[in-house]
């Protein structure tokens, strides 16, 4: 027969795994962001570029409205290839010298850099309410801690370590059971940020 108890320990090293899932958590949230900000930086590098070398094909337009009829087509051709060539050359990936899709390469970059900011939102906020769950779970514990001290020399009716563990093990369990919606619900988005 096993005794209905549960010794301190054993308590103990079950909030410490629910501390070190939510931890977990935490630093994946950390990582994600870390992540989205490096996208964020290449995309907005690309968009600087993009600018640039839009810049210099104005002023190479209003270079040749000035020179009039001075100049062949081919030196025009030539200035626009070598703008092409440097925004090509900017965003690294060998594109060839296409303009429309270097303009749609640039704005994808842009459109997935805000991707990943929605989705690392959404993953802030879950993390967010796993440590405010656990916080509210730390502070119910400590509630019925207190309410059951002796009062004015009365006998103690502590709670014991069996009904705090089972209390956190079913807390546990809606907290799991709240993070399976959250990412089914995340996967389930049709912008995009479920996937990856």
């Amino acid at each position: 027969m096993r005794w209905p108890f549960v010794s301190c320990q054993r308590h103990e090293r079950e909030i410490n795994a629910l501390a070190a899932d939510r931890d977990r958590i935490r630093g994946e949230r950390n990582q994600f962001a870390a992540d989205r900000d490096a996208y964020r930086a290449a995309a907005q590098t690309a968009a600087g570029q993009f600018t640039e070398a839009d810049g210099q094909l104005a002023a190479a337009r209003a270079r040749l409205s000035e020179y009039g009829g001075r100049r062949t087509a081919s030196d025009v051709l030539v200035e626009h290839d070598v703008h092409r060539k440097a925004l090509a050359d900017a965003l690294g990936e060998g594109w060839h010298l296409n303009w429309d899709q270097l303009l749609a390469a640039a704005r994808r970059t842009v459109e997935t850099a805000g991707e990943w900011k929605k989705d690392h939102d959404g993953q802030k906020q879950r993390a967010d309410l796993l440590e405010m769950s656990t916080k509210a779970l730390r502070d119910a514990l400590n509630e019925q801690r207190d309410k059951h001290r002796p009062i004015d020399g009365g006998s103690p009716q502590p709670i014991g370590a069996t009904t705090r563990l089972r209390r956190a093990k079913a807390h546990a369990a809606a907290l799991h059971e709240r993070l399976a919606e959250v990412t089914a619900a995340n996967q389930a988005c049709t912008c995009g940020g479920g996937e990856a």
